[in-house]
Formats: structure tokens, sequence, C-alpha cells
């Protein structure tokens, strides 16, 4: 949880790029390299933002499954002699799940914000290295635009994990359903 998005990137460029030669360095690839190629190429800057939150996710779930161990129907469950195995995944990890896909979506702009980096440190281009090139051009419109098509992207994803947390929790679509009120 401590690296920084920048350093995990380096990290992977020294390891998977340069000692041991797995990936390439920068850049998308050409078209001659077809699909492999250009998954290749995109490997490395996807694990770096991935990798960058997983802390995150690890602990906010795993504090949500020890608050839900603590509930009453884990207990039930356990001395009916349901297995420990089938309670977690079928009942502790579906109610965890609510919390964890919101952080999801509420860190979006983050997985955006470092976007910038990652697209500069793999020479990959992409709507950071617009944003990144048009300010230090300054070119304005661009890079508002390339604000704007960004935050876009973080509300309608927001917004499709609101909407699917909704459909999934039976209790937040009841409510939204009645219009707010508590019944």
């Amino acid at each position: 949880m401590s690296f920084p998005t920048f350093y995990l990137a380096v990290c992977l460029i020294l390891v998977f790029s340069i000692a041991l030669q797995w990936f390439p360095i920068a850049g998308m690839g050409s078209g001659a390299e077809g699909w492999i190629g250009r998954l290749r190429h995109l490997a490395l800057p996807a694990a770096a933002l991935a990798l960058s939150h997983i802390g995150y996710y690890i602990q906010l779930l795993r504090n949500h499954v020890t608050v839900i161990n603590d509930k009453e129907f884990v207990r039930a469950l356990l001395m009916r002699g349901v297995s420990r195995h089938r309670i977690i995944f079928r009942h502790m990890l579906p109610n965890a799940a609510l919390p964890f896909l919101s952080y999801i979506g509420m860190s979006l702009s983050l997985t955006f914000a470092g976007s910038v980096v990652i697209e500069t440190l793999f020479s990959w281009p992409g709507l950071g290295m617009l944003a990144r090139k048009s300010a230090q051009s300054h070119d304005y419109p661009v890079l508002l635009a390339a604000i704007l098509l960004s935050t876009f992207a973080v509300v309608a994803g927001s917004l499709m994990i609101d909407l699917f947390c909704a459909w999934y929790h039976p209790q937040i679509r009841r409510q939204l359903l009645s219009g707010g009120r508590t019944q």
C-alpha cells in the first residue's frame, strides 16, 4: 500500500523488462506483432495501475469480512454444520462486496490520475499522455477536452457501479424504488 504508482512501475520495468526480458519496456507495439504483441506491451502498465490499489482493496475486503464474521447469521450457519468454505463464499463475501464495489467506484479518479504517470513511463499514447503534452504546450482546448473526457469516464464508471450495487443489493433497490422513504 505504501508503494507509489510510479515506483511500482519502475520496479516492474526493472524486473520484468530489463532483468527477465519477458515484456517490452515501452510503446504500444506495431501492427505486425498482432494482438499478442499488443497484450505484451499492455501487461506492465496494466499491472502497475492494478497493483497500486490492490493493497487498499484487500484491506477493505478483509475488514468487512471480519465485521460480517461476528454477525449472528454466521454463528447460526456454523451451528447448523455448514462448512466454513461455503459460509465464506456464499454468505460473507457477497455481503462484503457492496462496500468493496463502492470503493472501486471512488478509486476510478485515482486510477485516471495514476495513468498520466504510467503512460509517461511506458510511452503509452493514451489520454493521460495527451493531457500532459497539451498542458506542456499550452494547448488548453485539448487539455480541457481530455479533462472533460476523463471526468465523464469517472462519473459514468461511478454511476455504473452504483447502479450495479442497487441491482445487487435488494434493500438498496427497494429504497430507491420507494423514493428514499424508509419502510
